[in-house]
This record gives C-alpha cells, sequence and structure tokens, in this order.
C-alpha cells in the first residue's frame, strides 16, 4: 500500500505535510479545523421540507430529529458528509474502478478486476428497479450529501486537499454500489473453488478433499433439528482481489460473526436479549456509523453504512435485530469454449461474446488505460493476460443479477412484529446473512434471506464446463422454503457463521461453513442459563476462550518438557485456562505452538500451491480432526526420508515456538507473562488508507494497542498466517435489552468521526479493547442529558 501512496504524493506535498505535523498543535490545528463538522447553531439549506433537530450525545453520535422521513434521511447523508466524507468518497471510487484517478498504477490491478465484474454497472440497473418510496429515500439522502459538499467546497478534510480533487456530487448509484462492494466482500467463494482445484492438481482428489472437511458431527447449527486444462488465476486478478479485500475491510482472514438471541425465560427482565457483533476488517474510520433517525413513525437506532440511508443493524421501537455472514455459496466459476471469432460454445451452438469497452483513467498517465470487458450467457470473464494458458472462467454471481438490499432496509426499520420483519427481507437479494430477531412482545426468531441458486448439477465446489449447460442454474430457493426459526424450543439462538441447517435441508446451502468453536462456545455459555443480563451477554462478547487450544495443548503437556526453558512454560500451561488474555505468556506460546503445528502438519504437502489466508482456519479444522490420530499421514513430513508421528510434529512445533519469543523479545529471564505475553504480539493497529506513508501515518493511524482473543474465539480478532497483527475483529458490538431500549449497549472501533483531530476519532478505541460499550441512547430525555450540541438545519429562505 505504501507504494500506491508514494506515487500519489509529489515529494513537495510530503515535505509540507511533515512540516505541518512538527506544529500540530498550533497551524494545523488552524489549517483543518474549519473542517471539522458544524454541531452547534442553525444552517439553512435548499432541499428541506421542513425543520430538522440534529443533537450530538457525548460520542458524537447523532440523534436526528424531523417533521417529514424524506428530511430525516437528508439530514442523515449531510451528517455522514460531515464526519466521513472522505470514506465516502474513497468507497464509492472503490466500487465504480476509479481509485486509480487519484490513487495512481497501484491500484489499476483492482479497477480492472471491479470493472471487469461491473460492480458499478450492477447498482446502475438496481436504481431502476427500486420501488418510488425507497428511491425517494436514495434520493434524498443524496442530496443531503451534496448540500453538505456544496457548502463546504473551501472546507474539505485533509485527504481531498493531500490529493488535489474535490469530490463529484453524491448520487443514488453510489449508494447502491457500496452494497455491491460488501457482497463482494462477503459473497467470495470463486476463490476457494480456485483453491480447491490447485489443491486437487497438486495433490489429488481424494488426498485434497480432506483438506475440505465435512461439517463436525455434533457441531451446532443454526436452525435447530426438529475439469481438465483449467486456466488458473493470473497474477493481475489475485493482486487486485486481495488488494480489494484490503482496501474494502473486507479481508479473507478466516473470521467471521457472532450473533444470538434469548427469550425471556432466560434473562433477569423477563424479556428477550439480542447480541451481535460483526467481525470485519481493521481500518480507520470504522466501517460502521451510529445514528438514530426519528420522523413521524420512524425511530430506528444502529449501525448505519457512511454513504448509505437507513439503520443496518439496531432496533426500533418494536423489533431489533442483528446479522452474520451466512457463507451461503451464490457464485460460480465456468470454464468456457471460446474462438478466434469472438464466441463461446454453448450446448454445441456458438454465441456472440459480449463486449464492452472500459476506460480508466490513471494517476500519472497521460492518456486512459482501455479494458475490454467480454461476457458469456454465465457472467464476465475473469481478468487474464497472455501467460496464463487454459480457456477462460466466467463468474455467475446474484449480486450482479437484478436486486437491491434496500427496499429490504426501508421495511426492516419499520417493521412492527415478526410477519413485517420476514415481509421486508423477502425484498433481500445479496449478500445472503443470518438475521436474528427479538420483538417488545417477547418473541425471538431467525430468518436466511437472499436470492440462493438452485443448482441443476454439483454443488459450485470447483470450476464447472460452461459450454455443456448441465451446471445451469434453474431459478432460486423460494423464500418460504429459506431456513427459519421462531420461538425454537431451547429459547435462543446462535449463528457465528456455522452450519445453518441439518443434511436432510431439500437444498445445497454451502461447503464453506466456518469452523465452529466460536458457535460450539457460545453455546455452552447459554445453555442451560437463566436470570442473563446485558452484562452476561457483554462477558459472552469478551470471552477469549481458545477451543483449539483446549483441544491440541493437552497431547503438548503429554509429551513433556524438554529443558529447563520448556519445563518453565509447561508449569504455566498447567495451570492456563485456555483464556486469550493479552497478558497471558502461556496464551502467547500456545498460539505459536498452534501455528507452527499448523505448518508443520500440512505445509509440506503444500508447498508450491497458493493458499488463500482465510483457508488455514479450515486445515486447524483438519487438524483437529487427525490430532487423535498420531500416525495420520498428515503428520508425516514428506520432504524427508523418515515417517514423522504427531508427536514428532507438536515436539517440533513447541521447539520453534519458544524460538520464536526468544529471537523476538530475548531470553526468558523474567516472569513469563509480563516477557512472553500474548498481547505483546497480537496488537490491533488502526490503520487509514492513506496512512502507510510514514509521516501522515503518525497522524492518522492508531496503535498498536495489545488484543485479546485470537482467530476461534468469541472476541475473535483474527490473523494472517506468520503475523499475529489484527486483521479482522469485531468491528461493531451490540446488545439489546429489547423492549428496556435505553439499557441497550453499542460499540465500533475507533469513533464517529473522520476527522483525526477530532476527539471521536479514537475515542472508542480503548472501550473497544475492553469490551466496555456505551450506552444506546433512545428516549429524548437520555439523549439531552447526554448532549454535547445541537444543531438545527432548516429550509433556506
Amino acid at each position: 500500500m505504501i507504494k500506491i501512496l508514494k506515487r500519489a504524493f509529489s515529494t513537495a506535498v510530503l515535505v509540507l505535510l511533515i512540516a505541518a505535523l512538527l506544529f500540530v498543535g498550533g497551524v494545523y490545528q488552524v489549517m483543518f479545523r474549519a473542517t471539522f463538522p458544524r454541531t452547534d447553531g442553525r444552517a439553512e439549506l435548499d432541499g428541506l421540507q421542513g425543520q430538522v433537530e440534529i443533537i450530538r450525545d457525548r460520542w458524537g453520535v447523532p440523534h436526528i430529529y424531523a417533521e417529514f422521513e424524506r428530511d430525516a434521511y437528508f439530514a442523515q447523508g449531510y451528517v455522514h458528509a460531515q464526519d466521513r466524507l472522505w470514506q465516502m468518497e474513497f468507497n464509492r471510487r472503490l466500487a465504480a474502478g476509479r481509485l486509480s484517478e487519484v490513487l495512481g498504477e497501484s491500484t489499476l490491478d483492482t479497477d480492472r478486476l471491479v470493472r471487469t465484474l461491473g460492480l458499478y454497472r450492477a447498482a446502475q440497473r438496481d436504481v431502476e428497479t427500486l420501488p418510488p418510496e425507497v428511491l425517494a429515500e436514495l434520493t434524498a439522502y443524496a442530496e443531503g450529501v451534496n448540500a453538505f459538499i456544496g457548502t463546504h467546497r473551501n472546507h474539505l478534510p485533509l485527504e481531498f486537499q493531500l490529493l488535489g480533487f474535490a469530490p463529484e456530487p453524491w448520487t443514488v448509484t453510489d449508494s447502491l454500489g457500496w452494497t455491491k462492494v460488501m457482497a463482494m466482500g462477503l459473497d467470495g467463494n470463486w476463490e476457494d473453488e480456485l483453491e480447491r482445484q490447485r489443491l486437487t492438481a497438486k495433490l489429488g482428489e481424494q488426498k485434497a478433499s480432506e483438506l475440505f472437511p465435512a461439517y463436525p458431527e455434533g457441531a451446532p447449527v443454526v436452525v435447530p433439528e426438529e475439469t481438465a486444462g483449467l486456466r488458473l488465476a493470473d497474477e493481475s486478478l489475485l493482486t487486485g482481489w486481495r488488494q480489494f479485500r484490503q482496501l474494502s475491510g473486507y479481508p479473507d482472514s478466516g473470521s467471521g460473526s457472532n450473533n444470538w438471541v434469548v427469550d425471556g425465560s432466560m434473562t433477569a427482565t423477563g424479556r428477550p436479549i439480542l447480541a451481535n457483533d460483526p467481525h470485519l476488517g481493521i481500518q480507520i474510520p470504522s466501517l460502521w456509523y451510529e445514528v438514530h433517525l426519528v420522523a413521524g413513525a420512524l425511530d430506528v437506532i444502529g449501525a448505519s453504512f457512511p454513504g448509505c440511508p437507513g439503520v443496518v443493524i439496531g432496533h426500533n421501537r418494536s423489533i431489533a435485530w442483528g446479522m452474520t455472514n451466512s457463507r451461503v455459496d451464490v457464485q460460480d466459476l465456468y470454464v468456457e469454449h471460446v474462438n478466434d471469432a469472438g464466441q463461446y460454445e454453448y450446448r454445441g451452438e456458438w454465441y456472440d461474446l459480449g463486449e464492452l469497452t472500459e476506460q480508466i483513467w490513471v494517476k500519472g498517465r497521460s492518456g486512459p488505460v482501455w479494458l475490454t470487458v467480454r461476457t458469456t450467457r454465465h457472467g464476465p470473464l475473469l481478468p487474464s493476460d497472455d501467460k496464463v494458458q487454459g480457456p477462460p472462467l466466467a463468474l455467475r454471481w446474484t449480486a450482479l443479477e437484478s436486486g437491491s438490499i434496500f427496499t429490504s432496509l426501508h421495511l426492516l426499520n419499520r417493521a412492527e412484529n415478526w410477519d413485517q420483519f420476514r415481509s421486508a427481507l423477502r425484498h433481500w437479494n445479496s449478500p445472503a446473512q443470518n438475521l436474528l430477531y427479538a420483538d417488545a412482545q417477547g418473541n425471538i426468531g431467525y430468518q436466511l434471506p437472499g436470492v440462493i441458486p438452485i443448482r441443476s448439477r454439483g454443488q459450485g465446489l470447483v470450476p464447472v464446463p460452461g459450454w455443456t449447460g448441465e451446471y445451469e442454474w434453474n431459478g432460486s430457493i423460494p423464500f418460504e422454503e429459506l431456513p427459519s426459526a421462531y420461538n425454537p424450543p431451547q429459547h435462543y439462538l446462535v449463528t457465528a457463521n456455522n452450519k445453518i441447517v441439518a443434511d436432510d435441508y431439500p437444498y445445497f446451502l454451502s461447503a464453506n461453513w466456518a469452523e465452529p468453536s466460536r458457535a460450539q462456545r457460545i453455546t455452552q455459555l447459554l445453555q442451560g442459563k437463566k436470570h442473563l443480563t446485558v452484562a452476561d451477554m457483554r462477558n459472552i462478547q469478551a470471552d477469549a476462550y481458545s477451543l483449539a487450544a483446549a483441544r491440541v495443548m493437552p497431547y503438548v503437556l503429554a509429551l513433556g518438557p524438554q529443558g529447563w526453558l520448556q519445563e518453565r512454560a509447561f508449569r504455566f500451561f498447567e495451570q492456563w485456562d485456555y483464556q486469550m488474555r493479552p497478558e497471558s505468556g502461556a496464551a502467547g506460546i500456545a498460539d505459536v505452538v498452534l501455528w507452527r503445528a499448523l505448518m508443520n502438519t500440512f505445509g509440506d504437502e503444500l508447498q508450491g500451491v497458493q493458499i488463500e489466508p482465510g483457508s488455514w482456519g479450515r486445515m486447524a479444522q483438519v487438524l483437529f480432526g487427525i490430532i487423535d490420530q498420531p500416525d495420520s499421514p498428515w503428520f508425516d513430513d514428506v520432504t524427508t526420508p523418515e515417517v514423522e508421528s504427531r508427536d514428532q510434529i507438536l515436539r517440533k512445533s513447541v521447539g520453534e515456538a519458544m524460538e520464536f519469543w526468544r529471537r523476538h523479545y530475548g531470553d526468558l529471564v523474567g516472569n513469563l507473562d509480563s516477557q512472553w505475553a500474548w498481547g505483546k504480539v497480537h496488537t490491533a493497529t488502526f490503520k487509514h488508507v492513506l496512512g502507510s506513508v510514514p509521516a501522515l501515518g503518525l497522524l492518522l493511524n492508531r496503535g498498536p494497542v495489545a488484543a485479546p482473543g485470537t482467530w476461534c474465539t468469541v472476541n475473535a480478532n483474527a490473523y494472517y498466517p506468520g503475523s499475529f497483527d489484527v486483521e479482522s475483529l469485531p468491528s461493531y458490538r451490540q446488545i439489546v435489552d429489547v423492549g428496556h431500549w435505553d439499557e441497550s449497549l453499542y460499540q465500533h472501533t475507533t469513533g464517529q468521526s473522520g476527522q483525526p483531530l477530532s476527539r471521536h476519532y479514537d475515542d472508542m478505541i480503548g472501550a473497544w479493547q475492553a469490551v466496555q460499550p456505551q450506552q444506546m441512547l433512545y428516549e429524548r430525555s437520555e439523549v439531552l442529558a447526554q448532549a454535547e450540541g445541537v444543531l438545527t438545519l432548516a429550509p433556506s429562505r
């Protein structure tokens, strides 16, 4: 990323920036304080029907009170732009494949990929299908954004000044474009198909299939039971995809999200409690923005996306909801037969390829880069170059077909009961999500919404022949047959990206479920409990118990230590409770042991095969399945003449873990917890997209801070193999005390503001680290009691 930014800035700009930083307490404040949002007084704006009152609470959260719903969305666009205009600009350029216009050559692969897939083109088509009331909502929102841009062109945020451009007017398509980015990050299954193909080519079908284990028998489910010559992706495609994941905030770290709800029979108040924490990429500002919208019958509060109207996760006066990624498979890759005449084969006939020319402007180039996008009936042909041999691949994906989630969100924000909640979700397209529900009448429920294809043949596990017509989609699963549950007999529901239904469900959903440790642990902490409180739910969200360590470390302890250093460590292991606390030395050594055990078990077979970072969670599930088989062939190192066993692999891994800590933090001469603590290597650094330039990083980045948990704990702070830096984390936490709304809690990672000198830029980080969410203020009296400013927006006279 640093290369991107070095090219985007001139040397002179960087020199000036460094000079400005030297005067951060004085000159810089004067220069950029004018870009801070106005939170008091009165502003008259074109486009309003009536007066709007915006009360900011002590965390900078805007509570918007309007007479007309349209004005509430106008004001939401205005406050989003006040606090997050740069983030909104960056995200719409990512969705439109226009990053290179302002960042230069190094984002070109990402722009090519996004233009080829046509995320923005799909968003443009979706605009044409929006119901009038939803289009009016999005239009009002865009007008609010533009009202801010139009009145602040001389006081734009720092990033615009550094890069030397001003934002264009916001459009409805820009808002829809972000939902396509979100879907691409959450639906991304096509790389799993390619990885399975690579592993099959390397290991053979039987051996490769063992690395894609079946979901463990007895592990929790959400709804209780009552081709040869394949073109492997070229480097530009993979580079664009990995960069897209990094820039979008949807990394492939193998983590996921948590969501659970209990009914009143399990709580101290007799009311349901709903908890949710989606795990997404680490960045600053946060992906989320807390907002409260009040207008007429609308009274909704929760997490929104900057750039989009409404509330995505939250509650109104009647219901609460949360969501996790379902991991349902809605993408398929097709191997296509293409001839030199620009045609593709289908069922013995030849058809003309669709062709579209895209023009990509790149900062620093005198002319555009031209991109030809070719399509078949299945979708766009993925980018390739002449170095890659074999037939091309086409991607079919539900998000590229008609449909938007905004109609669902519009109705969801107003729903008053279970039937209206489900009716809202009938319009949900992509990404398919697990939604949990609770209402003030005491009911709880679960619904999987989304367009989920019915495959005529196969399960979409690997790229399939596109020319035969045998692997087509035969429509989608009818909404009434999608998994759902209402007031289940066990009185609770849990979703943690785990398997949704038992094997007797008549439709194929996915083979890509998360390793079930988080779902298992949440279920353990809920089962049989009575008198649960909001505080108990907070403790569950903070839980850092590692089922992975509990599965593997007993076999390590059974080996016994070798040498005095291991003797000291093993004494700590014997007393350790498997909680991945930042201050724990046992946790630090154990997680490195697990990492090295994975590498030593599978690394020899996988040499030369590109493994996606998130796949190591799946490999861990394989390890847990064979750990009680001391002579499993997977433990043998195929690069040596000897035949290694489990115990040899584990002993080697312990030795490597001890050497890792000694090399990085010196010989163990003091207390293990203070010298080799987990939090010394497992840290969270909240990085701004421009923060890779050292001078800018000093101003824009925050951290590192020691992070609890690991990839498989409920408090899931996941990392990529080879580095323990946090890549994905609980990006938002909510705990809703249903019906007693002001007792509810919320938290996102950094703060409401995108302005680096604002106190709301980073005032939530300490609370996020400690899992101490703040009160979700709802009643007007509570909001006023903690107000820090009141801004009135009024129509221009």
